[in-house]
């Protein structure tokens, strides 16, 4: 750049002296032309001034050039002995601290090798501590001014049911319910004033078991300011549940006196067993081994509200249980899998899960305890099913004992009540004669009051009777030999007050019975007396009525079987007159059928009693008659009658005796045409409470396509409509000859 200038200025220089080249020259012309005054020499002049002006400023500027260039080299020159003047302070700056890092990582390899002894050493403490902590049987928690749990150990974590990382950095409120922990905020409160606390606490676990916990913390201070607090804790939870079980069982046992009925007793234990188990929905069930029955006397559900009546013993699950005589912890996959095996029936059950137990006295089952949750399958556990086991005995023996108790008030309230209500006269004498009990009935038979009884009450020497017991003197020894050694005598009529002008004249019968004590003394005598005057008043006028009422049955009997007989008789002279062969054959049918209902009036007034008839013997007479009423001989139509000796009375012997005339007469009629030979076969039995009959003929049958019961012969309808009013069926069977067979009850259900 320097040699640049020097060209140039020296280029310029060089052509000052070429006239007229300048640009000065041109301007001096152009003023002279402007200016014609001027003189030559003035020009001259004006030429050589602006070219030495421009020179100088021309060396002006190169001097400027050079002096910028001068002072640019020279800051240059001092930088540059800066920076080497910095460059060696640095390396010395350098060596002093390579050595002062060398002296310091000499130092920092001591201590590291100090730490990691001390370290070592801290770890060896604190694991130490750490093992020791963790071996206690209690558990130990240190938390923060908030409740947020710093340390906890392992004793501690298996109280909470949780990891170390699921307690640590959480406030101890999460694991509690909020009364509890607004009670834990309360201890704290003391412990910030400096005071130790015990207290009582719940934690929750993950599970939703509840586990009750006894505390004992003390505060922590750091420069007289409160950090924390540290805690001992024990889980007292089964301590609890077995003072609580105690104290179950205690008012379970106490609940039998102290309650007055059975459902008083099913209600405190019910209030008493939801202290330690969720009883929301619970029941009793009780089984009666005899009559096979299972019933629920005390019965609460949020979702059955009513009670269920007593049924026989299923196939439910109170049923399995009871049957089973075991536990069930019942989920709904174990509730399908007994369904599958058919050990329960399907149902539709609601509850999420389902505990039961029976209830024992020693091997015996006599019912089921029963909770359950519509919720939740976790609101019962296995535990749970064990404390339903554990207080199931002091259940069932409260219950026992308490039925045992109500069965005997019931029954001493029940037996003075029949005793005392008892239109018998009862009474009871002591082994002397003393008069222990009468009822109203024995008062009202003796004519007394309580005022007239001092006589009775009494002890009588050598049982001597007194004048009103002279009824009783031909049984005199019978009845000193019930009082001396036992025994009893049962007197059916006696006559009381026949040696009295002035007493009422009773009939009465008494029974005499002895008690004896656990020596074979006899200690009572109970003594049932009846007044029987009204019996036997009652008893003379109904055999004179009898008497009576026979007379005029089997004369009613006998009018109404001569009735039917002129009826048939009338029937038989009206077919002289008949030359319809068909017309002639219906007047026949009705002729028999009134001659067998004639035949069982016959037999009713031929019997005893006038209202059965032996049946056997019954159809042995009709099926007689309908022969000679035919024209049929024995020889061409053999019968077979096979009948038990039953009896029946009228309201089936009748439309039986009607059934059987139009069987009969069909065969006589239409199953042997042309005089063919054959055979009738009738059985006629009582099978269980049933009747049964068998009619059969081997002639040409019916049709195959034969429909007895929708037909329009008459005989066949009037079967049809007699078998419906007896209550029975009939079958009809076609097989080589015409079989018929009936059955009807033996009584009719109305």
């Amino acid at each position: 750049m320097f040699w640049f200038l020097i060209i140039f200025i020296s280029i310029s220089l060089s052509s000052d002296n070429e006239p007229g080249s300048s640009a000065s020259d041109l301007a001096i012309e152009q003023t002279s032309s402007l200016h014609h005054d001027l003189q030559p020499n003035e020009i001259l002049f004006l030429k050589n001034q602006n070219s030495w002006l421009l020179k100088l400023l021309i060396i002006s500027l190169v001097l400027l050039v050079i002096l910028w260039f001068f002072s640019f080299y020279l800051v240059r020159i001092k930088r540059n002995w800066k920076y080497r003047e910095q460059l060696k302070k640095s390396k010395e700056t350098e060596v002093e601290l390579k050595s002062l890092l060398k002296i310091h990582e000499e130092k920092l390899s001591r201590q590291k090798i100090e730490y990691d002894l001390s370290k070592a050493e801290l770890d060896k403490s604190r694991k130490r501590y750490q093992n020791l902590v963790d071996e206690l049987h209690e558990g130990m928690v240190i938390v923060d001014k908030d409740e947020r749990i710093q340390f906890v150990n392992k004793t501690g974590q298996k109280i909470y049911g949780r990891s170390e990382k699921e307690l640590v950095g959480h406030c101890v409120g999460e694991f509690t319910d909020s009364l509890e922990f607004n009670e834990i905020l309360n201890q704290t409160e003391l412990r910030k004033n400096g005071t130790s606390s015990k207290y009582e606490s719940i934690v929750n676990r993950p599970n939703g078991e509840r586990r009750i916990v006894k505390i004992s913390a003390s505060p922590i201070f750091e420069n007289k300011k409160y950090q924390g607090s540290v805690g001992v804790f024990i889980d007292v939870t089964d301590q609890k549940r077995n003072e609580t079980f105690q104290e179950l069982i205690f008012n379970i046992s106490n609940a039998v006196n102290t309650s007055t009925d059975m459902d008083e007793l099913y209600k405190k234990i019910h209030k008493d067993l939801g202290v330690v188990i969720d009883t929301t929905n619970f029941y009793i069930a009780l089984y009666d081994k005899k009559t096979n029955m299972i019933s629920a006397p005390y019965y609460v559900d949020v979702i059955k509200k009513v009670k269920p009546e007593p049924q026989m013993m299923g196939n439910g699950l109170t049923a399995y249980v009871i049957h089973t005589g075991k536990s069930l912890f019942l989920t709904v996959e174990k509730r399908d899998q007994l369904v599958l095996e058919g050990k329960i029936g399907a149902a539709d059950w609601k509850s999420k899960i389902w505990l039961g137990v029976p209830l024992k006295i020693q091997d015996e089952v006599i019912g089921a305890l029963a909770v359950q949750s519509y919720i939740s399958a976790d609101t019962f556990s296995q535990k749970d099913l064990w404390i339903l086991e554990f207080i199931s005995d002091q259940i069932a023996i409260a219950i026992s004992k308490k039925r045992a108790e109500q069965a005997l008030t019931d029954s001493e309230q029940f037996n003075r009540a029949i005793i005392e209500n008892s239109p018998l006269a009862i009474s009871a004498r002591d082994n002397k004669g003393r008069l222990l009990i009468a009822n109203k009935a024995w008062m009202k038979i003796w004519n007394k009051s309580e005022a007239d009884l001092e006589d009775d009450y009494r002890a009588r020497e050598q049982f001597q009777f007194n004048e009103r017991d002279d009824y009783l003197e031909e049984y005199r020894n019978n009845i000193r030999e019930i009082y001396q050694n036992g025994g009893e005598i049962y007197i059916p009529e006696l006559r009381i007050g026949k040696r009295q002008p002035s007493a009422v004249k009773k009939w009465i019968s008494q029974y005499f019975y002895a008690l004896k004590n656990e020596k074979s003394d006899v200690d009572k005598v109970i003594i049932i007396t009846e007044d029987i005057t009204q019996r036997k008043i009652s008893e003379e006028k109904i055999k004179a009525s009898l008497i009576e009422k026979e007379i005029l049955l089997k004369e009613v009997h006998h009018r109404v079987k001569n009735n039917m007989q002129v009826i048939s008789s009338m029937l038989n002279l009206q077919s002289n007159y008949i030359k319809d062969t068909k017309a002639l054959s219906l007047f026949k049918d009705s002729q028999n059928r009134v001659k067998s209902m004639a035949l069982i009036h016959e037999k009713l007034y031929q019997s005893k009693n006038f209202e059965q008839i032996e049946f056997g013997q019954y159809i042995t007479v009709l099926i007689n008659y309908l022969f000679r009423s035919f024209n049929v001989t024995g020889n061409q139509i053999k019968t077979h009658i096979d009948s038990e000796a039953v009896m029946l009375d009228i309201t089936k012997a009748i439309p039986c005796g009607l059934i059987l005339n139009e069987l009969v007469s069909n065969s006589l009629k239409h199953a042997f045409p042309n005089n063919r030979e054959g055979n009738i076969h009738l059985e006629f039995k009582k099978i269980n409470s049933n009747f049964e009959i068998r009619y059969e003929d081997d002639g040409i049958g019916l049709p195959p396509d034969f429909d007895f019961k929708n037909t329009d012969s008459l005989g066949m309808q009037i079967v049809n409509a007699l078998i419906k009013q007896l209550h029975g069926d009939i079958t009809f069977v076609v097989d080589q000859g015409t079989e018929f067979r009936l059955k009807f009850p033996e009584k009719t259900e109305i």
